[in-house]
């Protein structure tokens, strides 16, 4: 009996080895990746990590070795010493190739077919999926790669990077339980690799717009926040800023564009020219939204429920926890906004500034991942904004990832990692707080500044 920790082993590989003639190329490899693993194999030029990716699902025979997916071993034939000759069972092998999905480095795309075509072919015709629902899932596929609006494009009119996000999708479509990835950047021009710092980005943003009618509100808004920065959206009013933030979560539905929280790509159904419709997965905003906290100009506190209640009823019926583990969660929480004492208080009874800490707080209660805050002190008495901007200024020195509309330049200036200038729906400027106020390169920013100042 296998030992429980090789249980849900999604890839067991035992003595592994390959020759070609007198080469002894793989000499003996074996591990094991349970399910959701994520494993790297490094080494020079020659050391045979692609022949070990070849072995695994057979594009190459292995000489000798085991190797099993989900539990089931591949059966071989052998000779008397051990040595592999050939699969046993033809049929297996098709399964088991179906379960584990391969990325070259060279795409391999069928080149006369368009990129819609290549990833439904395999679906349709080896898994037995109806054409409709293989292109259903192909666009959802393509969306999640950023490569929708290519569907209907050749591959040979695509660059090197959308080649491979578009094998990638090709790949994933045949909903594999393994997937293997044979160096899938080496054939690529350095521009067209990510840099190593968007791996960790807790929010991408990338050509954001947002139409009302005729009016274009939001023109095309990319950013990338990593995980703990704090990014200030500053501009006049009507730029587009609180619209920025409502799109992130949905409140306002964008009209084009792409949002990625914490590497998971928010789904959306388009129209033939890549408009936004609507989301696909319901449940899927409800689960990002659970991970992305908004704390508005005007508190939205229930004015019938106590502060404590406030603050334990999505914890409760959204994340299911216990009520005792909530409260004593909100209670931490409300000593930590400086709140304790008004556990019982009905937000009617609190002053602008305590009522926006009970909100800070009720939205830390969710444990997001992300926090967006709409100009959180604009609707608060002078005397009442500085107990706000402290407990905002305590959760970024916690190193929670952070948005925010703010008018409050100084305090934008001295928390922020990224400052971004909105004028009229577009970036007119972008950087750290040394740049955005002391060597800003637009004029429009620059008059901003002085005008607030």
């Amino acid at each position: 009996m296998p030992p429980e920790s090789q249980a849900n082993n999604a890839l067991e590989v035992e003595n592994l080895h390959k020759s070609f003639g007198a080469n002894h190329v793989l000499k003996g490899i074996s591990m094991g990746a349970k399910n959701g693993e994520v494993w790297s194999i490094i080494g020079s030029s020659g050391s045979g990590k692609s022949t070990f990716l070849r072995c695994l699902n057979l594009l190459e025979l292995p000489s000798q070795g085991h190797i099993s997916l989900a539990g089931e071993a591949i059966e071989f034939k052998r000779d008397l010493q051990g040595h592999i000759l050939r699969p046993t069972h033809q049929k297996q092998i098709q399964r088991l190739r179906t379960n584990m999905g391969m990325v070259f480095q060279s795409f391999n795309l069928w080149q006369h077919q368009t990129v819609l075509k290549n990833i439904i072919e395999a679906p349709i015709h080896v898994l037995g999926i109806d054409k409709a629902q293989a292109v259903d899932e192909a666009e959802r596929l393509l969306n999640r790669v950023g490569l929708w609006d290519k569907r209907d494009a050749y591959p040979m009119h695509l660059s090197g990077g959308q080649q491979q996000r578009a094998a990638i999708a090709r790949a994933l479509a045949m909903q594999p339980k393994v997937m293997l990835f044979d160096e899938p950047t080496s054939a690529l021009d350095p521009e067209l690799v990510p840099p190593e710092s968007q791996a960790n980005n807790a929010l991408e943003v990338e050509n954001l717009h947002k139409s009302f009618g005729a009016n274009h509100v939001l023109k095309g808004i990319s950013m990338g926040a990593k995980n703990g920065e704090v990014w200030s959206i500053i501009g006049s009013s009507g730029s587009g800023k609180s619209t920025f933030l409502r799109c992130l979560n949905l409140l306002e539905l964008p009209s084009q564009g792409h949002i990625s929280l914490a590497g998971e790509a928010i789904e959306f159904k388009r129209d033939l020219q890549g408009h936004i419709l609507r989301p696909t997965h319901q449940k899927q905003i409800q689960r990002l939204r659970t991970n992305m906290g908004m704390v508005f100009q005007s508190f939205n506190l229930w004015q019938h429920q106590t502060v404590l209640k406030n603050i334990i009823e999505a914890p409760i019926h959204v994340l299911g926890i216990d009520k005792a583990q909530a409260v004593d969660e909100a209670e931490r929480l409300l000593n930590r906004v400086g709140l304790w004492d008004k556990r019982d208080a009905y937000p009617m009874h609190l002053s602008g500034g305590q009522q926006q800490r009970a909100a800070i707080a009720r939205a830390l209660a969710m444990q997001p991942k992300v926090m967006l805050f709409d100009e959180p002190t604009s609707a608060l008495d002078p005397e009442l904004v500085g107990e706000v901007l402290n407990v905002i200024r305590g959760i970024a020195e916690e190193g929670r990832t952070m948005i925010m509309v703010t008018h409050e330049m100084r305090f934008a200036r001295d928390v922020s990692n990224q400052i971004i200038f909105l004028h009229e729906g577009l970036i007119e400027e972008q950087g750290s707080p040394q740049k955005i106020f002391y060597e800003s390169e637009s004029a429009r920013c620059r008059a901003f500044l002085s005008s607030v100042n």
